[in-house]
């Protein structure tokens, strides 16, 4: 026989089909009995499914099955905020267990099935995730024959998805099973499972306390403000010393000064010693004839023997920035000699200073 249910709650429709024995049929509709009331958000629907065993059930192993796939349905009502009381049905699936009776071995084999009763607890960790943990009773169902009382437990976590529904991983055990002569069989299903609270409404958001508004007193004039002119950034000047075909500011493949070159810095070094509050920048550049690493050095000991000349000529070397740029920043193109020539020079960039008169 097949069972259909449809339950209309909220502009929701939860939707179960399930061929059912006609014993099982009666446990489910006894469960889902209490429906009607469920416009109270303490009330809750849910279901789960997972992996079961039936353990302490064989006496041989031959012909022993007692791993399954399970569900289970429950309804659930809040009682306080961190208590509920629970009504489940669990399948724990089919199994094939065996004992020993006077020498003789019987064989079992069907679905177990229990009806569970039990208060839940539950401890917040979080805003959206509780640990909880059950413990109460159930009767099992074996064989379609064996039927008995036992102690029921579980723990698990619940996670809230929104105000109605949560997400549920629970591990469930029930001992005493009649799977014999004895009642000393376990059964126990892991499980993943959803929770639907019927009537849950989303918190609304806070809505801030409307405070009086103080009553201004008039402020009084403002001052006159007067607007100092901020000094201007200083200015850089940039001189760019060049090799050129008739002099040449140092010798080919070296960071030695040629005399020509010494003769071409002497303005700049009577300047810097002239005016002891100015200071300058001095950047070697290379063309891209060699390697970008012997390059690099180059240009770094072409500035530096630039800056040596200064500091020679008596400025003092605080007040002389050394850099080398190599290849990296040309000012002509590197295809032409004289593109090249342009390219192999030293920037000297002294900042703008002002001399007291």
């Amino acid at each position: 026989m097949m069972l259909i249910i449809t339950i209309y709650s909220n502009n929701r429709i939860v939707y179960y089909k399930k061929e059912l024995s006609m014993k099982k049929q009666l446990v489910v509709l006894t469960l889902l009995s209490s429906l009607p009331f469920t416009a109270s958000s303490q009330v809750y629907l849910g279901g789960k499914v997972g992996a079961s065993s039936l353990s302490n059930s064989c006496a041989v192993s031959t012909g022993c099955d007692d791993d399954g796939s399970g569900y289970g349905v429950y309804l659930g009502y809040q009682l306080l905020d961190n208590v509920a009381l629970e009504l489940g049905y669990d399948d724990y699936g089919q199994f094939k267990s065996n004992y020993l009776n006077g020498g003789t071995l019987t064989n079992l084999e069907g679905s177990m099935t229990a009806i569970t009763f039990a208060p839940k607890f539950n401890i917040p960790l979080s805003e959206d995730v509780d640990f909880f943990s059950k413990l109460g009773a159930g009767y099992s169902t074996y064989d379609e024959a064996k039927d008995d009382l036992n102690l029921l437990a579980g723990l698990g976590f619940e996670g809230k998805i929104t105000e109605a529904l949560r997400a549920r991983i629970e591990y469930q055990l029930m001992t005493e099973i009649n799977a014999g002569p004895a009642d000393d069989s376990t059964a126990s299903m892991f499980t993943l499972g959803l929770n639907y609270h019927f009537g849950a409404k989303a918190k609304p958001a806070p809505v801030a306390k409307a405070e009086p508004r103080p009553v201004a007193e008039p402020a009084p004039a403002p001052a006159p403000v007067v607007e100092e002119k901020k000094p201007e950034p200083p200015k850089k000047q940039t001189i760019t010393f060049q090799s050129q075909q008739d002099v040449s500011l140092f010798e080919t493949g070296s960071s030695k000064l040629s005399a020509a070159g010494t003769r071409r810095f002497e303005t700049v070094a009577t300047l810097l010693t002239t005016y002891p509050q100015s200071k300058v920048d001095v950047v070697g550049h290379t063309d891209s004839r060699g390697s970008a690493k012997f390059n690099q050095k180059l240009s770094e000991e072409r500035a530096q023997a630039v800056a040596d000349y200064f500091v020679a000529k008596g400025v003092d070397s605080s007040r002389i920035t050394v850099k080398g740029d190599g290849e990296s920043n040309p000012i002509a193109s590197n295809d032409t000699a004289a593109g090249r020539e342009q390219n192999r020079r030293v920037e000297v960039t002294i900042e703008e200073f002002t001399v007291e008169e």
